[in-house]
């Protein structure tokens, strides 16, 4: 059987707000717990304690003190039940019990109080551990943002656009330098042929002259006929061309 109740409204408005404010479960599941709690500072948070321990020691008392109910009454026999004395008649402490349930009350009040704390304590350490792991992905998360974006405005940015320097190269747009290596490479590309048709005579004339070493006796002279022969046609062809020149100008004049 359930405890008597008054059924005054002012009794049944203070029972709600108490059993509201020290439910231990409802106040756990409240946001603004941890928040208070921080926002309250030292002074706030010993008053707050302290009026937890009160309202603690408050219900046990009522719990304790309440005389059960006889056997075989009803909640609608009880319900008639009127007059405060009554009330109180039912409610006030057997004699001899007085002590013991002080001492139950204490013992209750003060365990609901280390509860309360450890689980408060424990909420605001979870809460802060959570805090701290956000704060963190948040950093790395804005980080990688950040990065992500600079390298898409460097993708999205036209690269003829981009212009490039260093010790070794002029302020350009990037196109520009790429026409700039296009014509070097071309030249350069130009001047290893150059080198090859070079490198070939070179081969070519070493070829010429080991033959005619390991060729002994007329062969060799032969050889030499011919070097001379080359050496004295190119001779004449110059004079030849030189004394032509000499005889266009002489008739000019």
């Amino acid at each position: 059987m359930s405890a008597i109740r008054d059924p005054s409204p002012k009794a049944l408005s203070s029972s709600t707000t108490a059993e509201k404010s020290t439910s231990l479960r409802a106040r756990l599941r409240s946001e603004d717990l941890v928040h208070h709690h921080h926002a309250a500072g030292p002074r706030a948070d010993g008053q707050s304690r302290r009026d937890i321990y009160r309202q603690l020691q408050a219900n046990f008392s009522a719990v304790l003190q309440a005389e059960p109910s006889k056997p075989g009454s009803t909640n609608a026999q009880m319900a008639h039940i009127a007059g405060k004395e009554e009330l109180n008649r039912l409610l006030s402490p057997l004699p001899g019990r007085l002590s013991r349930t002080d001492s139950q009350k204490e013992s209750f009040a003060r365990y609901g109080q280390d509860v309360y704390n450890t689980a408060v304590e424990a909420v605001q350490s979870a809460h802060k551990a959570t805090s701290s792991e956000i704060a963190g992905f948040q950093a790395r998360v804005s980080s990688t943002l950040g990065r992500a974006h600079a390298l898409y405005d460097n993708i999205v940015y036209p690269l003829s656009a981009t212009v490039c320097h260093s010790e070794s190269l002029p302020r350009a747009s990037i196109a520009k330098h790429i026409r700039t290596l296009q014509k070097r490479l071309s030249a350069a590309e130009d001047e290893l042929e150059k080198l090859n048709e070079e490198w070939k005579a070179c081969i070519a004339e070493e070829v010429r002259i080991l033959t005619c070493k390991r060729n002994d006796g007329d062969d060799q002279a032969e050889c030499l006929k011919e070097k001379y022969l080359r050496e004295v046609d190119d001779i004449v062809a110059k004079k030849t061309s030189e004394i032509n020149e000499l005889d266009r100008v002489s008739r000019r004049a």
